[in-house]
């Protein structure tokens, strides 16, 4: 029998927000994406509103930061370009992996597979939007292989969910922002409506969709980790500085 259980905390994963405990306090502008680029809340890029940059900040501080943020790059583009291109079949890679095409040679950048799999991390805990892409780095004869979630290698599938996505936050955004205007008033909205809309993942509910926000859109139901990056979006969406944490 599935178990299912309303969320009502966050044990593996959180958003932390930078916001003031003032109920007055004023919305906190963020720079989004890679680039730099201001986010404003209801532009017509999504992609930007819903993504922030702590993780590639952080990168500059490391000894090959210029390096890193190389690959960061890299990934952002490879990530864009598939977002706008969601029709296309992807192709079968190693094991159950589907791949772009993209393989990046790391000897060219001069960091290591460990490296890259952080640049990884941090650029998924930077942009959950991209729900697609494996957690997990992949590898392959000293490159640094792009690689999706192999259930979304049809193009019709993975554009299915992309819009799914799309209308849950554009549609919750609408829920969290009834009531409040003030940035520590939509945060509070925002984790008012996810725990009242949102079941959480027990047992055979757990897979990798309930832990993206795709989880939340198409069933529903997310793990503690898809609860913490949808509320990140949508805090990303309001323009409230907040940053994705993890750990047990």
């Amino acid at each position: 029998m599935t178990i299912i259980k309303k969320l009502t905390a966050l044990t593996a994963a959180a958003v932390m927000m930078a916001v003031s405990t003032s109920r007055t306090a004023p919305n906190i502008p963020l720079k989004a994406s890679a680039a730099g680029i201001e986010a404003k809340e209801n532009s017509k890029d999504l992609l930007l509103d819903c993504s922030s940059r702590y993780g590639y900040d952080h990168l500059a501080s490391k000894p090959k930061g210029e390096q890193l943020q190389k690959l960061y790059d890299i990934i952002w583009d490879e990530s864009v370009r598939l977002w706008k291109d969601a029709s296309a079949d992807l192709d079968k890679g190693r094991g159950s992996y589907a791949v772009t095409g993209l393989k990046q040679d790391l000897s060219a950048l001069g960091i290591s597979e460990r490296e890259a799999a952080g640049v990884l991390t941090l650029f998924r805990n930077d942009n959950p939007m991209f729900f697609w892409l494996t957690p997990d780095a992949y590898f392959e004869d000293g490159a640094y292989v792009f690689s999706v979630e192999p259930g979304l290698r049809p193009g019709r599938v993975r554009s299915a969910a992309q819009q799914e996505v799309t209308a849950y936050i554009k549609e919750t955004a609408v829920n969290a922002r009834k009531i409040y205007g003030t940035s520590w008033g939509k945060a509070y909205k925002v984790h008012n409506v996810l725990i009242t809309d949102l079941y959480s993942a027990f047992h055979e509910n757990y897979n990798y969709i309930s832990s993206t926000v795709y989880g939340a859109a198409k069933n529903r139901i997310c793990t503690s980790e898809g609860y913490a990056r949808t509320a990140q979006i949508l805090l990303n969406y309001f323009d409230i500085d907040n940053y994705f944490v993890s750990g047990w």
